[in-house]
């Protein structure tokens, strides 16, 4: 429990948030707020998905990155790893001028700090499962603190949360790097939590991980952050996945493993797909340890409406109904489409997709060529480079679409959103289900098709 001489930033009263409208950084902002901290920003000049949450709380965001950004009652800033990370001018500035500066990953440590911690990590399913587990404790009348990934929790509306007499904080825990380039140190592990969530493991972050082995070794390294009484929630085939070196480190560890297997079928839920019922069973698992009971769990379970950019259900055009994920690694598109197919078994279904990061694209090219089967058509646009990397002539979404095609699948690389949407309005007809899928600004299309 957090008393008054454990809160985060006692001695910080104007907060500065560099990369503000990432979903990271504004549910930060909403737990900086809640402490009744004064909370300024900056970003680039396109829109978010967190816009409107950050037009809810009022949080004033500056355009461009400057030095003069940072005023003279700035005494904290807060990075991401995107935009130049800590070689971002604004934190130069606030170096050289002696303010504190943390990395986000960082300041979201500070905020698990003092509370019993549930960390929410594996690829895919992290921000579904946190905030299954918050809306789980809210329904229940138990006050918890959150930071959770995204644009919006349909039933909490906000994704950051800190109540200073909460018991328990709730976050995703990221295996990236820290600040890219610069530091290299895995985001989970300036986290210290009670329970431990993975939901699934897989390779994924070439531009960081040479290979599966190391992804698994930073994966054990964070489990082995858990305390003596700790509790740690994983499906069982992942137990598979790590084989001897995860029960060695249980016994020298003594934290306690909860394995799943097959969807709860007592587990009713509104968002459709078995890997969300997983997700469901995770979460419930969770809630019974932090004292929630199953029967009142379940039940929120069934009034969860899920969240933006995860299965979201962006509305029925001209008798098509459209749909947004954000899944962007082969493994998370196969389960989405396979739960799109069972939902809609009998309907052609149509799909745009944005490729994430170049070096994700090149090093998982074949696994991304093959992830498509349960779409009827697959269209592209070129690949969504991140603020962390540069362009890399040695990989494109046409070579991604001509190894499609090889494999018999219809597939065309529309290249921009624009042509995209354009192609989109003389194809998709009243009956045909309709998706976006990717990390990038790919669900910016449905706003431009009738």
């Amino acid at each position: 429990m957090t008393s008054a001489t454990t809160l985060p930033f006692q001695d910080s009263t104007h907060i500065h948030l560099v990369g503000m409208k990432g979903v990271a950084m504004t549910a930060l902002a909403q737990c900086l707020l809640d402490l009744g901290k004064q909370v300024t920003g900056s970003d680039v000049e396109e829109d978010f998905v967190t816009k409107h949450l950050l037009d809810t709380f009022h949080v004033p965001v500056k355009i461009g990155f400057h030095a003069s950004n940072i005023s003279e009652q700035t005494d904290c800033v807060i990075y991401t790893g995107a935009h130049n990370g800590s070689k971002n001018p604004e934190v130069i500035e606030a170096k050289k001028r002696g303010i504190l500066v943390l990395s986000h990953a960082e300041a979201l440590g500070l905020f698990m700090r003092g509370k019993r911690g549930v960390a929410v990590c594996g690829v895919g399913g992290k921000t579904t499962t946190t905030a299954m587990l918050a809306w789980i404790l809210e329904s229940a009348g138990q006050k918890s603190s959150y930071a959770i990934g995204v644009g919006n929790v349909f039933n909490l509306q906000r994704t950051g949360v800190y109540h200073k007499e909460s018991e328990w904080f709730i976050t995703e825990a990221d295996e990236y790097a820290t600040d890219p380039g610069h530091d290299n140190t895995p985001r989970f592990m300036h986290l210290n939590p009670e329970v431990i969530i993975c939901t699934r493991v897989a390779y994924d972050h070439p531009d960081m991980y040479p290979g599966f082995k190391e992804t698994q070794d930073a994966y054990l390294a964070f489990f082995a952050k858990l305390p003596q009484n700790g509790v740690f929630i994983v499906p069982e085939e992942a137990v598979a996945l790590f084989g001897k070196r995860l029960s060695v480190l249980q016994e020298e560890k003594k934290f306690s493993v909860f394995t799943y297997i097959q969807p709860d079928s007592a587990i009713n839920l509104k968002i459709p797909g078995e890997y969300n019922r997983m997700n469901a069973q995770a979460a419930l698992l969770a809630a019974t340890h932090m004292g929630i009971s199953q029967e009142a769990a379940v039940r929120a379970l069934a009034q969860f409406s899920g969240t933006m950019r995860r299965f979201e259900h962006v509305g029925n055009t001209g008798g098509i109904e459209r749909y947004d994920d954000y899944a962007h690694h082969p493994d998370e598109i196969t389960a989405v489409l396979r739960s799109l197919k069972e939902k809609y078994p009998k309907s052609t279904k149509v799909v745009l997709f944005q490729p994430h990061t170049y070096s994700r694209t090149l090093s998982l090219l074949n696994e991304f060529s093959q992830c498509f089967t349960d779409a009827d058509q697959v269209y592209l646009l070129d690949i969504f480079a991140s603020a962390r990397e540069k362009e890399n002539p040695g990989v494109s979404s046409d070579m991604l679409a001509e190894l499609m095609k090889k494999q018999g699948k219809q597939a065309e690389n529309l290249k921009t959103l624009p042509l995209a949407a354009e192609k989109l309005n003389t194809i998709l007809k009243p009956g045909d289900v309709f998706m976006t899928l990717g990390a990038g600004d790919v669900y910016h299309v449905h706003s431009m098709i009738k």
